[in-house]
């Protein structure tokens, strides 16, 4: 299975959802050349990969989605295209007003969206 990330800058958010197993994220991502990436990051309660980004799949369950090792060159690029997104999308000020908002019922859906995002970056950095 292929686990290389061939996205380029700038980057669409095509998909965030929060599930409710503690907290799992998944994210849907493509870029200008339609490429797309889909990955989680592992929220689940009692899970031994918590914070933990498995690609190609939106949850973390070892059928179709790889676990990626915490500090691997691919999870850092998750990030930085995670950051872009958000640097593109909002304002610093705006990104700190949204951190840790997610559950917020008054959040746009963008709003949402980038809460979500902020939360998943927090989580893979951990």
């Amino acid at each position: 299975m292929d686990t290389r990330i061939l996205l380029s800058e700038p980057v669409e958010l095509v998909f965030i959802d929060i599930y409710r197993d503690g907290g799992t994220i998944a994210i849907g991502l493509q870029d200008t050349e339609k490429r797309a990436l889909s990955f989680s990051v592992d929220g689940c309660i009692g899970s031994f990969t918590p914070n933990r980004v498995y690609l190609n799949g939106t949850f973390p369950d070892g059928r179709t989605a790889v676990l990626i090792p915490k500090g691997d060159s691919r999870e850092q690029r998750i990030v930085q295209l995670l950051e872009g997104w958000l640097d593109k999308t909002f304002t610093k000020e705006e990104q700190a007003d949204l951190h840790g908002s997610y559950g917020t019922h008054q959040l746009s859906e963008l709003e949402r969206r980038g809460a979500l995002c902020l939360s998943a970056v927090g989580k893979i950095k951990a």
